[in-house]
Formats: C-alpha cells, structure tokens, sequence
C-alpha cells in the first residue's frame, strides 16, 4: 500500500508539472517602428533666403526606452509586455527632423564653426489611456547660439486612438506615428521661419554700430 501511495503521489507531481510546462508558452515579443520615412511630403516654397542650422543629438526623458510606454494617470506611467520599438524614440524624432529640415525646408546643414543651433529633447511619447485614449508627443525644443537663446518652446501633438480590440498596440502606435509627422512638421516650420527672421535681421545689425560711430563723430 505505501509503495502504490507512493507511486500515485509521484505521478500527480509528475502530471502537474508537465501540465505547467505544457501551458507556460514562450513570450512573443512584437516589434514596432514609428519612423515616417515612408511619408511622402513635398519640398516647402518659403522665402529665399538660406538659412543654415546645426541640429545637436536629441534627447529623451529617462523613462522612454523600447518598451512602449502608456500613462495611467499624472504621475503613474506603465510599459507593454510584449510590445517593444524598433529603436529608442528619440531616433525616429531626430530622423524625421534631419529629413524635415535638411531635405524638405532646404536647411543648409552645419557641422562646424558658430551657427544658430537647435536643441531637442523628446519629453513624451506614449500612450494616455482613460475614457477617450490618445497618443502624446511632448517635445521641448530651444533654438540659440553661442551667445544667447531666440526660441524656447514645447509642442504638444495629440492623437486619438482608434477602437481596435483586436490589436490595440496596433492603433496606438499608428497613433504615435501620426503624433510624431505632425510634430516634427511643426518644429521644422517654426524653426525655419525663425532662422529667415534672424538671417534677415542680421545685415540691419552688423551695421548698426557703425552707425553709433558715425553719430558719435
């Protein structure tokens, strides 16, 4: 009897474990990319004047990484399991902002020597769930040279998520990717015009202390 008692333990260790091995499946992790490359945008008739610009590496904020990322609330954010980028979200924004400037607006590209300079920090990129969800970019930009600043700004670009049950993380980067064209269209505008502004500013200004000289004479 001990030993068939034994045996009949042994066995519903053994099928329990098998029953646990057999139902613990792999993690399947998915692999998303927001980058806009494949958006086909025309070249912008500004102004003629050629405006130089050099664009420094963006940065993020700690917490955006590969894993996707979505906020709960003001001060609670989440990561998917399975979902992960491509790259860190900050190379899809510098990408798009390097082809938005020096491709699109014409921008002449600076890699050495004094010039306007911008500055990019990625604050935001994910998911806000709650009764209407939506997809936030938040991106801190600041325009200056080695003197001074002449543009500090945040933009902000929303999108709503489709209703998708079958796929959400599906939507909400499609989402994100949309949030991410729009916002690098408008940090590519805002900068541009304000680089014609300081070029145009600048031949007014190189001649103003000759004139303080003449007057003084």
């Amino acid at each position: 009897m001990k030993h068939l008692l034994l045996l009949s333990l042994t066995c519903a260790l053994l099928s329990s474990a098998c029953a646990l091995t057999s139902r613990s499946e792999p993690m399947q992790i998915r692999y998303f990319s927001a980058d806009t490359a494949e958006t086909q945008r025309l070249p912008s008739q500004g102004p003629g004047t050629v405006v130089s610009l050099r664009l420094e590496r963006v940065r993020s904020s700690a917490h955006l990484g590969e894993a996707i990322a979505y906020r709960t609330g003001v001060h609670e954010v989440g990561y998917y399991d399975q979902e992960r980028w491509t790259e860190r979200p900050e190379a899809f924004l510098e990408r798009g902002l390097e082809r938005a400037f020096f491709q699109d607006q014409g921008v002449t590209r600076v890699v050495g020597g004094i010039s306007e300079t911008l500055s990019v920090e990625l604050i935001s990129f994910e998911e806000v769930r709650g009764p209407k969800p939506v997809a936030r970019i938040e991106v801190g930009l600041t325009l200056h040279d080695e003197r001074s600043s002449h543009l500090e700004q945040t933009i902000r670009v929303e999108r709503p998520i489709a209703a998708n049950g079958t796929d959400k993380p599906a939507s909400t980067v499609a989402a994100l990717s949309e949030a991410l064209s729009e916002a690098i269209d408008r940090i590519a505008q805002t900068v541009t015009d304000k680089l014609r502004v300081i070029a145009a500013a600048e031949p007014a200004a190189s001649r103003q202390p000759s004139s303080e000289a003449a007057a003084a004479r």
